[in-house]
């Protein structure tokens, strides 16, 4: 409690809700807290998180009477209009702010109120942003997806083996039409199944078409496959396209999907392609090129304009520069020969820096200093 003159009223209300006069206790001064409540300890924002920021604090000492902790989030350093976030009730000492894209920086403070509403000082703001680590991102959202049902369909693998095959469709389909060709052990055929199915609990519609082919031990196999699903929490629908080919007694499969799923209480659109060469081809006739090529794991780009980047490591051919670059005028070039030039704004001067000799020019071209070695 909180130290003070403490006054105490009782009266007594009877079966049918009439109420007594009100009885008065001598006034009690009891000792206790004084002031408001403490400031939160420690309060840090990580940087490590993918697709969120996690906020985190300590109570001090004498807080038991803590009710919850209230924090506000600013998206500038200067914290200058803060908004409400959350109220953590005690004792809680973490907080997830998101979900919300790589990279994003935000600001953070936080407060204690008590339970009977005395609200502490704010801390000072910290600063908190969601992780911008490639690996971290991509693998995220990789096991996010081999772990979805568009992923399981898609990198399933696909069979190749007509016997099999005819085994697996006629074990799982309500209707199948079958074409077939056989010479001795080299086979061929066509398989088109559809099942549909609806009851208390569920609605699911499939359909698919298989092609497959043998001869001696090399096996080659397409299927494509439409899959739609209902039920009370929502639902999914698949699209499939998968080619496979056993050859030399190892499986080979590529393929693509497009789906709409509910993971939770978030719909994700995703668009698939399982491959170890993805290609882009622009142009006509003879004038066919592609702009972009992802090849065994490697993102090959001819050309891009990007808006914002995070770039962890990065290896220049001949040089990068601003895009408003003009030699002894504007902008900055860095060469690979390792020369730096710098122009100040509005023709106020450059610097020439090679890394063993740097000159400073003012705004009429005149070299005013010279470091370095020459």
């Amino acid at each position: 409690i909180y130290a003070g003159i403490y006054d105490v009223r009782v009266r007594a209300v009877n079966a049918v809700d009439v109420s007594s006069p009100w009885g008065y206790a001598q006034s009690t001064t009891l000792s206790g807290k004084i002031g408001k409540p403490g400031t939160p300890v420690s309060l840090i924002a990580t940087t490590d998180v993918v697709w969120a920021i996690n906020i985190q604090w300590g109570f001090p000492a004498g807080s038991g009477d803590t009710a919850y902790t209230e924090i506000e989030v600013a998206t500038t350093a200067d914290g200058m209009n803060p908004l409400f976030l959350a109220n953590v009730p005690y004792p809680g000492v973490s907080y997830q702010h998101g979900p919300m894209p790589a990279g994003i920086r935000r600001w953070y403070r936080a407060r204690l109120i008590d339970k009977i509403g005395n609200k502490g000082d704010w801390t000072g703001f910290v600063e908190g942003a969601s992780n911008t680590n490639a690996n971290d991102l991509i693998g995220d959202s990789f096991q996010e997806f081999i772990e979805s049902p568009d992923g399981q369909a898609l990198l399933d693998p696909i069979i190749t083996d007509p016997k099999a095959l005819a085994e697996d469709i006629l074990a799982n389909y309500d209707h199948v039409d079958q074409q077939w060709a056989n010479f001795g052990e080299n086979s061929a055929g066509i398989l088109q199944a559809q099942k549909v199915a609806a009851d208390a609990e569920k609605s699911v519609a499939e359909l698919r078409t298989d092609v497959v082919a043998q001869f001696d031990q090399q096996q080659a196999a397409i299927s494509e496959k439409m899959t739609a699903y209902a039920d009370a929490s929502g639902g999914s629908a698949i699209y499939t396209l998968k080619a496979g080919i056993k050859y030399g007694g190892t499986n080979y499969d590529a393929g693509m999907s497009v789906a709409v799923t509910i993971n939770g209480t978030e719909v994700v659109t995703r668009f698939a392609v399982n491959a170890n060469q993805f290609v882009v081809a622009s142009g006509s006739g003879n004038n066919v090129f592609s702009p972009f090529i992802i090849r065994n794991g490697q993102v090959l780009i001819n050309q891009a304009f990007i808006g914002e980047g995070w770039i962890e490591n990065a290896m220049i051919g001949s040089f990068i520069q601003s895009n408003n670059f003009v030699s002894g005028s504007a902008g900055w070039r860095l060469d690979k020969s390792g020369l730096f030039e710098r122009n100040a704004a509005n023709g106020a001067g450059r610097v020439l820096d090679s890394g063993v000799l740097k000159l400073t020019y003012d705004g009429n071209g005149t070299l005013r200093i010279r470091e370095g070695l020459w």
